[in-house]
């Protein structure tokens, strides 16, 4: 039996998303986010892409989101690059009560560094920077094989400076 998740990569312009088995890709859908068009259409959006990708035996929902992420809560704190009403959302909280499995929120960028590191080029590399360039830049910061946060969470964000 699989045990599937899906995982999504939450920018401004568009929301890429991915029905995963283990670690291979399934079914891939990309969809305009709506960035500007309201928190509610944004979330709108988004838990009509993890519909479209749904199976039985989903076990797990990633979200990367561009922005101020406290992971810990599962919180949207703010985005640059999205609708102002779009702050201090409990993104994760909501959608764990919608789809009933639970559910990680991160930085974008700082979801990358860990897919690098567990599985790209930074697994080779004990100390390493991953930049992202699209709608914004985005930065994330790897010491000693470890995801460097800072304080509040905001260490690697060089599009900010």
């Amino acid at each position: 039996m699989a045990n599937y998740s899906i995982s999504l990569d939450i920018g401004a312009t568009k929301t890429a998303a991915a029905l995963m088995n283990g670690n291979k890709i399934v079914k891939k859908v990309v969809k305009p986010t709506g960035a500007s068009q309201g928190k509610n259409k944004i979330i709108k959006n988004i838990t009509g892409i993890i519909r479209s990708l749904w199976v039985a035996n989903v076990k797990k929902i990633g979200l990367g989101l561009a922005g101020e992420i406290d992971e810990k809560k599962g919180l949207v704190i703010s985005s640059t690059n999205f609708s102002k009403d779009f702050r201090q959302i409990k993104l994760a909280e909501i959608l764990k009560k919608e789809f009933k499995v639970p559910v990680s929120l991160d930085n974008d960028v700082k979801c990358f560094a860990k897919g690098e590191l567990g599985f790209g080029q930074g697994k080779y590399f004990n100390n390493f920077l991953a930049l992202t360039f699209g709608t914004g830049i985005g930065g994330a910061i790897v010491i000693d094989q470890k995801l460097y946060r800072g304080k509040n969470n905001l260490a690697g964000e060089f599009g900010h400076m």
